[in-house]
C-alpha cells in the first residue's frame, strides 16, 4: 500500500506554470515570453486560476478570485512577469523599508495550473500539445538535469541574504510596536525617543533605589537634629542661675541654631514628602508597563481594519521567514523572542504569542 498514493493521484492533475510555458516553447521552437504573450492575448489569464504545493506536498488551490476585469490576478502577474524578464523570470522587489528581494525562476516552481484548463485552451490546442508531449517533456528534462545544480549553489547566498532581509523587517516592526507602547503620556509630558520599554523600566529601578537611599540619609539626619533640639531646650532648663549666666551667650547662640534647625527640619519634611510622591508615581508607572504588556491585540490597536492589517503583516513576514505561527506559544515565539532581546528590545511571550494568533486567524 502506497500511503500517498491518493495524494499523488490528486497533484497529477496539474502542471507547473514555468514547464507548462517551457513545453509549448519547445514544442513550437519559440521564445517562452511569446508563449506568455500569446496566452495573454487569449485572455488565458480569465480561464486558469492558480494553485500551489504547499509545505506537504500536496498542490492545494491558492487564488481563485477575480478582479474587475475577469482576470485571476496571479496567473495574468505571472504571465506579465514572464514577458518583462523576457523569459527568465529573475526580478527584484523593494518593500516599505527600502529592503530589496530578488526573485528567481524557482520561486514559480510551486505554483500549478489545471492540465484541463492548460491543454484544452484554444491556443495549446492549436500548437498540438497533448498531455503525452508533457511527459516527453518531463523525461527529457531529467535526462539533461533541467534544474542545474550549479546554479543553485551559486545562488544560495543571494537566497540567504533575502531571509536575513525578511528578517530585518520582522525585527523593525515588532521594534516599532514596542516604541509605540512606551510612547504614553506622564504628568502632562509625554515619554519620547525612547529605545525601549526594558531600558526605561530599569531606569526607573535605579532613580527607586536611590531615592530610597537618600530618604533613609534624610531620615538619620531628622534623628541628628531632634537630639540638637533637645539638648539646645535643655539648656533652658538650668536651676543654677550662676551657670546660666555663664552659658548666656551659649544659649542665645543655640536659641539661633534652633531656629535654623527648624528651618532645615521643615525643608528636609518638604524633601522627603516630595520623594515619597515621586516613589507612589515611579510605581505607577511600573504598573502601567506591566499593564501594557498585557494588553491583546484588541485593546492595543481598536480598529479592526488597521488590526487585521497589521496581522496580516505579520503573517507574511512569518511566512517569508519560514515560521510556523500554527502554535503561537511555540518555535516561531521563540525566535521573535530571542531576537528582540538581541537587538535590546525585549518583548513578552504572550503578547507576541497574540499577534501570532491573530495573524493565523486572518489567514486561514
Amino acid at each position: 500500500m502506497d500511503l500517498f498514493e491518493d495524494i499523488e493521484i490528486e497533484n497529477n492533475k496539474f502542471i507547473n506554470v514555468v514547464e507548462a510555458l517551457e513545453l509549448a516553447a519547445r514544442k513550437i521552437s519559440y521564445g517562452v515570453s511569446d508563449i506568455a504573450r500569446r496566452l495573454l492575448l487569449d485572455e488565458f489569464n480569465k480561464t486558469a486560476f492558480m494553485f500551489k504545493l504547499n509545505d506537504y506536498e500536496k498542490i492545494e488551490l491558492y487564488c481563485s478570485e477575480q478582479e474587475l476585469n475577469g482576470d485571476y490576478g496571479v496567473t495574468t502577474e505571472f504571465l506579465k512577469l514572464t514577458i518583462s524578464t523576457g523569459g527568465t523570470l529573475e526580478y527584484v522587489e523593494t518593500d516599505i523599508y527600502g529592503n530589496k528581494y530578488e526573485y528567481v525562476k524557482d520561486h514559480w516552481l510551486k505554483y500549478y495550473w489545471l492540465k484541463s484548463d492548460f491543454f484544452n485552451f484554444p491556443s495549446i490546442k492549436k500548437m498540438d500539445i497533448s498531455e503525452e508531449d508533457y511527459k516527453n517533456f518531463l523525461e527529457a528534462n531529467n535526462q539533461e538535469c533541467l534544474y542545474d545544480f550549479m546554479a543553485q549553489l551559486t545562488k544560495l547566498e543571494d537566497d540567504k541574504e533575502a531571509k536575513e532581509k525578511a528578517k530585518n523587517v520582522s525585527i523593525n516592526f515588532f521594534q516599532e510596536v514596542a516604541e509605540f507602547e512606551l510612547n504614553q503620556e506622564l504628568g502632562g509630558n509625554r515619554v519620547e525617543n525612547s529605545n525601549n520599554q526594558s531600558s526605561i523600566i530599569d531606569q526607573l529601578k535605579i532613580e527607586n533605589e536611590t531615592l530610597k537611599a537618600l530618604l533613609l540619609k534624610k531620615d538619620e539626619e531628622i534623628d541628628q537634629l531632634e537630639q540638637k533640639l533637645k539638648f539646645a531646650e535643655s539648656l533652658k532648663y538650668l536651676e543654677n542661675t550662676q551657670e546660666i549666666l555663664q552659658r548666656e551667650s551659649k544659649i542665645s547662640e543655640q536659641e539661633e541654631n534652633i531656629k535654623k534647625l527648624s528651618l532645615c527640619n521643615e525643608q528636609f519634611s518638604n524633601e522627603i514628602h516630595f520623594l515619597k510622591k515621586r516613589l507612589m508615581g515611579i510605581s505607577r508607572l511600573e504598573n502601567h508597563f506591566e499593564e501594557q504588556e498585557m494588553l491583546t491585540p484588541y485593546q492595543e490597536i481598536p480598529s479592526s481594519k488597521t488590526r487585521n492589517k497589521v496581522s496580516i503583516l505579520i503573517a507574511v513576514l512569518c511566512e517569508l521567514n519560514k515560521m510556523d505561527i500554527t502554535q503561537p506559544l511555540g518555535e516561531p515565539n521563540i525566535l521573535i523572542l530571542d531576537q528582540a532581546s538581541k537587538l535590546k528590545a525585549p518583548l513578552g511571550k504572550d503578547f507576541v504569542g497574540n499577534w501570532l494568533k491573530l495573524a493565523r486567524e486572518n489567514i486561514e
